[in-house]
């Protein structure tokens, strides 16, 4: 967990007729990041031919692609389990015919393509019924969506009445954006009707009344938009429409139509219903075939994943060869794996890196953090920034520790801690329901946590102090109330915190960079380099002598000898660094192509090298104090929401406006200095502490395997 996993190369070679049991070997272990063998610095390598790529890997991805889109569409995704029967049974299952796949997948298509076409058919039914139904009035008169003052309905005579239950009752003809039809059709002509007439916004409904001045026969009810009046008239004029007289009862003595509102409204319903279950026919058609159509997902990503690492062979007449990197302690279960496979008929060779100056393994290793679950949130943040060099420290335990920290000394409170808790507990839990797996929530749940265990050493909640600090008072010394329990007294006492944690930070980045530079055997970059020991002398001799100064009221520093010493020594022995680096250059290029030294150049050289040193670390350092002064900032902006809480009091009594006062200021510092605290403690980890060792030109092991993605 501290450094980077110790990796292994594998150079191997297998018979022509061995090739496929290997490869599938090689993909059931699933532990072998591959390389290129031409990427070995080996003369052989470059008498090796290219394996000719198969055909078929892009049709098995292309198909895959298509039925992992099917899947997203019903959230069904299938993956082959870690470890288990599932994935013993994968790879053990009959060779997949890519053609038969794909007349699987295509019939899965054809149904798809069927249920979203009556989908389309339903919602653009929705689309117009609702387009209608906001032209209707309702029983005060009013057109949905629209005020009465500009829908004002007109009639046939100039007037309107309701009707009670079933809709507003109007007179029949062409009101202010619908026009009301009642008549009858010939039978035989009704369904070609209602076909074209679905094509407009427009409800039919046969038969739904009774004629007043045609010996009661049934009647049709037309209602369509009056913007479509003229192609409404060619359609009735087409399929026959005669005109009938329809009366309510209303006292008036005029004809009057009752609009079918509620009818309307129950078939816009069904249609939203009928959609529902569409959706359902979608889930179903795959659920009833998932067993068939896992395994085809399964075979199809097998062979996209044997296709791809055969993509990575290189070949003589009858064997082929092949090199990847994997973690040393997989090295038995990998030859025991690849001896089976082939019955013995192979040739492993194995080199480890970095050591004896081996000419065969290449310059970049695949670098794999292997940390606790419960430090990944803090490995990604690592890996956002950039993946170690391998053999490297891994700088997450230590990533972990300060940036709860930072975010604690901003953000303590243990009744915001809570909020923040919840906040990326229940979003955790929401993730994984969905099947999605993120980082963020539960790096926000570990600031919540430290966020109250620094409330309670702080005795804030919810900006009161309901309980005593257990460290010190932090909104006390804020408020002007110096002293009381605890080692922090004073404003100047939390600004000093955080100077001495910052000296922690980069000391530790300092230390470090001193263990990387002794790993990988840089003797001139342990003592001359940029963060080397040097470097850090001179940083540890500053910060003494900054403290003296300042413990001596600003008077007096440490004494001429000490202050040489300190100081003078470290400072004059970087000035070797421009020498030595010019020494050690011509010692690697022939006589006639060396440089002479300009002593001009290497004085400037030192000279801005310890401007970079005491300007840059200094600089560093109190980069540290805006932890305090976020932290002073958070309890600040609780204060002033409870001044104002006052202002708004009633008698000294807290009214209701107080209290949402209270509420909406809580509100907004969880937010604000909550997304504060946590951006801030990320600048800090970033550019004050990883800038002193680390180098972020890894790259990150990636075998190939059916658990990856």
């Amino acid at each position: 967990m501290i450094t980077t996993t110790s990796m292994q190369q594998l150079v191997a070679a297998v018979l022509k007729s061995d090739m496929e049991a290997a490869t599938e070997a090689l993909l059931k272990v699933g532990v072998i990041d591959f390389i290129d063998v031409r990427e070995i610095p080996a003369d052989w390598t470059s008498r090796l031919d290219r394996v000719p790529a198969a055909e078929d890997r892009e049709k098995a991805r292309e198909l895959r692609l298509r039925l992992d889109a099917y899947f997203r569409t019903v959230g069904f995704t299938p993956r082959p389990k870690v470890n288990g029967e599932k994935q013993e049974q994968s790879q053990d299952q009959e060779p997949l015919d890519l053609s038969e796949a794909e007349g699987e997948i295509d019939k899965l298509g054809g149904e798809f393509r069927k249920i979203r076409d009556k989908q389309k058919e339903v919602q653009e039914e929705i689309l117009r019924l609702q387009e209608l139904r906001r032209q209707m009035p309702d029983e005060g008169g009013r057109t949905a969506g629209r005020s009465s003052a500009k829908t004002g309905v007109r009639g046939e005579a100039g007037s309107r009445s309701d009707s009670g239950a079933g809709g507003p009752a109007l007179t029949k003809g062409s009101h202010a954006y619908i026009t009301v039809h009642t008549g009858t059709l010939p039978k035989e002509n009704r369904a070609a009707f209602e076909k074209e007439i679905a094509k407009l916004p427009s409800v039919y409904l046969p038969e739904q009344g009774v004629a007043a001045a045609e010996g009661g026969e049934p009647i049709d009810f037309l209602i369509t938009l009056k913007r479509d009046n003229s192609r409404v008239e060619r359609l009735l004029e087409k399929y026959g429409w005669e005109e009938r007289q329809y009366q309510e009862s209303s006292g008036d003595g005029q004809n009057k139509t009752r609009l079918p509102v509620e009818e309307l409204d129950a078939k816009l319903e069904s249609l939203r219903y009928k959609q529902q279950e569409l959706d359902k026919g979608l889930s179903q058609t795959v659920e009833e075939r998932s067993e068939t159509l896992e395994r085809l997902w399964t075979g199809l990503r097998m062979r996209e994943l044997l296709r791809t690492i055969q993509g990575y062979y290189r070949k003589t007449e009858r064997t082929y060869l092949f090199s990847g990197w994997l973690p040393t302690e997989k090295k038995e279960e990998v030859t025991k794996t690849l001896m089976e496979a082939t019955e013995g008929r192979c040739y492993l060779e194995w080199h480890t890196p970095h050591k004896g100056g081996d000419p065969e393994v290449p310059q970049q290793v695949p670098v794999q953090m292997k940390n606790p679950e419960a430090l990944r949130p803090f490995q990604s943040l690592v890996e956002n920034y950039g993946i170690p060099t391998y053999g490297s420290i891994d700088p997450t335990p230590m990533v972990a520790v300060f940036y709860l920290a930072m975010f604690a000394l901003m953000f303590g409170d243990v009744g915001h801690g809570v909020v923040v808790l919840l906040i990326g507990l229940i979003g955790d839990r929401r993730s994984r329901k969905k099947g999605k797996k993120t980082m963020i929530y539960p790096l926000i749940s570990y600031c919540g946590a430290a966020a109250i265990v620094s409330g309670a050493l702080f005795g804030s909640y919810f900006g009161t102090a309901l309980l005593p600090p257990l460290w010190f008072d932090y909104h006390g010394i804020v408020a002007g109330h110096e002293g009381g329990a605890g080692s922090v007294k004073t404003m100047s006492d939390i600004l000093m915190l955080t100077i001495y944690f910052g000296i922690a930070v980069i000391g530790t980045g300092l230390l470090i960079n001193w263990v990387n530079r002794l790993r990988r055997q840089d003797w001139f970059g342990l003592v001359w380099g940029n963060g080397g020991l040097l470097v850090g002398w001179i940083y540890a001799a500053g910060t003494y002598t900054a403290f003296y100064f300042a413990g001596h009221d600003y008077k007096e520093l440490p004494e001429g000898p000490v202050l040489l010493l300190l100081l003078g020594l470290p400072v004059l022995l970087l000035a070797a660094k421009p020498v030595l680096e010019h020494v050690h250059h011509n010692r690697d290029v022939p006589a006639e192509q060396r440089h002479s030294a300009n002593v001009l150049d290497m004085i400037m050289e030192w000279l801005v090298e310890l401007l970079e040193i005491f300007s840059g670390y200094l600089s560093n350092t109190l980069s540290f104090m805006r932890v305090a002064g976020l932290g002073i900032a958070h309890v600040s902006l609780m204060m002033a929401f409870f001044q104002i809480a006052e202002m708004a009091a009633s008698n000294g009594n807290f009214t209701i406006w107080s209290y949402l006062i209270l509420l909406l200021g809580n509100a907004l510092v969880i937010g604000l200095e909550g997304l504060s605290a946590g951006i801030q403690s990320l600048r800090l980890n970033y550019y004050e502490f990883f800038s002193k060792y680390f180098a972020g030109n890894g790259r990150a092991y990636a075998p190939i395997s059916l658990r990856s993605e």
